[in-house]
């Protein structure tokens, strides 16, 4: 599960012990820890990677909606 992966990767950095790290910091860790696609565009909010809040919806409640996924940004 990525998201494990993800909470292994920013637990073994112990920086969150220390300080408040910031949102990039985390964001970049969980990445890293994770995998990210290639393309896609490091963030956390929903406009950058071309999502609706519908969308979003959508796949909090398991629904997929029948669209195909987006493909990924070529630049």
């Amino acid at each position: 599960m990525p998201h494990l992966e993800a909470q292994f990767a920013l637990e073994q950095s112990g920086v969150a012990d220390l300080i408040d790290p910031p949102d990039q910091w985390l964001l970049e860790t969980a990445a890293e820890g994770a995998g990210w696609p290639d393309g896609m565009p490091l963030a956390a909010d929903a406009e950058p990677l071309g999502l609706t809040a519908q969308e979003l919806a959508a796949a909090a409640a398991g629904q997929g909606g029948g669209k195909p996924a987006k493909p990924a940004p070529t630049s």
